[in-house]
C-alpha cells in the first residue's frame, strides 16, 4: 500500500475540513462517509490543481451553491440573494467584498484569467476599437493618472468622444479637466479594456471596482 508523506497527508486533511465546512455553509449535509470519499478525490485532484487551484473550486462551487438558494423572508417577502462576480485582485477583493457584503451584495471571486479563455480563442480577436460593452482604462503619458469609463458602444467611438471634449474644452468632461489643470496629455493609444458586461448597470459597477482599486493601490 502506498503511504503518502507526512505533508501530503495534513494538507490533504486541511482540505478535507475546509471542503466539509464550505459544504455545511451551503446546508449541505455531510456524512462520514462523503468525507471519506471527498478525502480521496482531494487526494486525487491535488497533483493536477495545488492547494490554491483546490480552495478556488471550493469557494466557486460554495458561492454557486448559495446563491441558489434563497434569502430569508422580509416582512413575508422572498428576497433574491445578490450576486456578483469580480476578479480576484490581492490587497483589495477581501476589503470591497467585505463592504458589498454589508450592503447585502454578496461577491463570488474568480481568476483573473482561466485555461478555458486561455485555450478557446478559435476565432480571430476583434479588433479593440470595435469592441462594445467595454470597460476601458487611458493613462495619462505625462503622470500615474487613469480615466476608467465604460460605454456600450464600440470604444472607438467611445475614445473619439473623449478627443472631440479636449477640442471643445467640454467643462463637463473629467478626461478634459485633467488635461486642462495639469496641461497633459493622454495616450489615446493605449487604451486598455479591463472588463465586459452586457448590461449598463454591470458595467457601472465594474467600472466603480476598477476605479476603486486603482485609488487603493496608489494609496489614495
Amino acid at each position: 500500500m502506498l503511504r503518502l508523506s507526512s505533508t501530503v497527508e495534513a494538507t490533504t486533511r486541511q482540505l478535507t475540513k475546509e471542503a466539509a465546512s464550505e459544504l455545511c455553509s451551503t446546508g449541505i449535509t455531510v456524512t462520514a462517509t462523503a468525507i471519506i470519499s471527498l478525502k480521496k478525490s482531494l487526494l486525487t485532484y491535488l497533483g493536477c490543481f495545488g492547494v490554491t487551484g483546490i480552495r478556488l473550486i471550493l469557494q466557486r462551487t460554495a458561492s454557486g451553491a448559495r446563491h441558489n438558494r434563497k434569502a430569508p423572508p422580509q416582512n413575508g417577502v422572498i428576497v433574491a440573494r445578490k450576486l456578483y462576480s469580480l476578479p480576484y485582485m490581492k490587497g483589495a477583493s477581501g476589503l470591497i467584498a467585505r463592504q458589498l457584503n454589508r450592503a447585502g451584495r454578496h461577491v463570488a471571486h474568480k481568476p483573473a484569467s482561466s485555461l478555458r479563455t486561455t485555450l478557446s480563442r478559435i476565432k480571430d480577436p476583434i479588433p479593440k476599437n470595435q469592441l462594445t460593452n467595454v470597460i476601458y482604462r487611458i493613462t495619462c503619458a505625462n503622470c500615474s493618472c487613469v480615466h476608467i469609463g465604460h460605454t456600450g458602444r464600440r470604444l472607438g467611438t467611445r475614445i473619439n468622444e473623449h478627443k472631440l471634449a479636449v477640442r471643445r474644452r467640454d467643462p463637463l468632461s473629467l478626461v478634459f479637466a485633467h488635461v486642462v489643470e495639469c496641461d497633459h496629455r493622454f495616450n489615446w493609444d493605449e487604451t486598455e479594456v479591463v472588463a465586459m458586461a452586457n448590461t449598463k448597470g454591470a458595467r457601472g459597477f465594474l467600472q466603480a471596482w476598477y476605479s476603486c482599486v486603482v485609488r487603493r493601490v496608489r494609496g489614495g
